[in-house]
């Protein structure tokens, strides 16, 4: 009896502590791949912070196939200089939504600009 409270305690605290990381990803991948990578390649070189870096892009793949969510990189129009992110969130898979439901998906959509300067 006692064993499985313990278990049942253990899986709780493995949930949340799942739940919280899911939550936080992105402010963790990006120190991941800013902070931690560069101490990583000053001691185990440039080849070592790539593969991490690699690590991180496909663990944020795999959560946004989980979680349904879709990053889309696009422009306005063919002359505009801007690109847009946009995040698409579904609780359901893209090709199991009837027409109705993706036009409503798309109007409703998040979009942001985020601006990079390369000089």
């Amino acid at each position: 009896m006692v064993g499985w409270v313990v278990a049942a305690a253990i899986g709780a605290g493995v949930f949340v502590t799942l739940t919280v990381i899911d939550k936080f990803w992105n402010s963790i991948a990006g120190w991941l791949n800013n902070t931690a990578a560069n101490a990583v390649e000053k001691v185990l070189g440039y080849k070592a912070s790539q593969n991490m870096k690699r690590a991180v892009g496909t663990i944020t793949k795999i959560r946004d196939k989980l979680n349904n969510n879709s990053i889309i990189y696009t422009k306005r129009d063919y002359f505009d200089t801007t690109i847009e992110k946009v995040t698409l969130t579904s609780s359901a898979p893209f090709y199991d939504q009837e027409q109705e439901v993706r036009e409503l998906f798309e109007r409703e959509q998040t979009q942001t600009q985020e601006f990079v300067y390369k000089g």
